[in-house]
């Protein structure tokens, strides 16, 4: 048999939060890495999930602990979440495409936004509360 072992990629995505200081408890903030690829036929495939890493609500609070308030009591704090070691091929030779997306199911009533270059940290991936 045959086999290739490809050049491997790596992945990166930086959260920005921010959010006020003085909250008796935080969100976790889990990042979801999946991939497609165009299978012989020409379609896309079914997304596959890859891996999930999760900053957890210990964690957020801890860097928000030690982050400088600003005059409205919130702070803007960061997390890089790095996918490594992905293959670049499937396995019919043509490129995967990655797909990084938030699981907002922990968020506790923040929405959260993305944007696809870097931007000022008030706008890349900020929680605010939801209006009820």
């Amino acid at each position: 048999t045959n086999s290739y072992n490809g050049v491997k990629a790596q992945l990166s995505a930086k959260k920005y939060l921010t959010i006020a200081k003085n909250l008796d408890k935080y969100p976790a903030i889990t990042m979801t890495l999946s991939r497609t690829y165009t299978k012989n036929n020409n379609e896309t495939s079914e997304p596959e999930k890859v891996e999930t890493i999760v900053w957890d609500a210990d964690e957020v609070a801890a860097a928000v602990k030690q982050a400088t308030a600003s005059g409205t009591g919130e702070v803007t704090v960061d997390h890089v979440f790095t996918f490594k070691d992905l293959p670049t091929y499937a396995p019919n030779g043509t490129k995967y495409i990655y797909t990084i997306t938030e699981d907002k199911k922990e968020l506790g009533g923040y929405d959260t936004w993305a944007a696809a270059e870097d931007v000022e940290p008030a706008i890349k991936f900020q929680l605010m509360r939801r209006q009820a």
